[in-house]
């Protein structure tokens, strides 16, 4: 156990949100267990925010390299098909070409429709 001095304990309670311990931390800044309790809250909160990025990120089960089936594909076509980059290239220019935000007097961004760029 680690002794905690009243500027520190402060900052912990602080970070951690505990208003209610800071308010109250001269009186309870001498307790043995609080160095402990701070440590618990701070490992889990740590733990919890992990797992809450972890699940917002939907990174899902990787497959091990040792399951990886090496040999598939035989062969890549690497010559590209012409149709689809040319019209991804037109594709391209006409979404440069058009305005999709116009600037109005009052200086906010709007929509400009499609209709209205031709």
């Amino acid at each position: 156990m680690t002794t905690l001095n009243q500027a520190q304990i402060k900052a912990r309670l602080k970070s951690l949100g505990l208003f209610g311990l800071l308010a109250c931390c001269d009186e309870i800044s001498d307790k043995p267990w609080l160095s402990d309790a701070l440590a618990i809250e701070e490992r889990e909160r740590q733990k919890r925010s992990l797992e809450r990025r972890l699940r917002n990120s939907r990174v899902a089960a990787f497959k091990p390299m040792t399951d990886f089936d090496w040999s598939w594909p035989k062969k890549v076509d690497a010559r590209p098909s012409t149709s689809s980059s040319r019209s991804a290239s037109s594709i391209q220019e006409r979404f440069l070409s058009r305005a999709l935000v116009a600037s109005t007097a009052g200086g906010r961004p709007r929509h400009v429709p499609y209709s209205a760029q031709n």
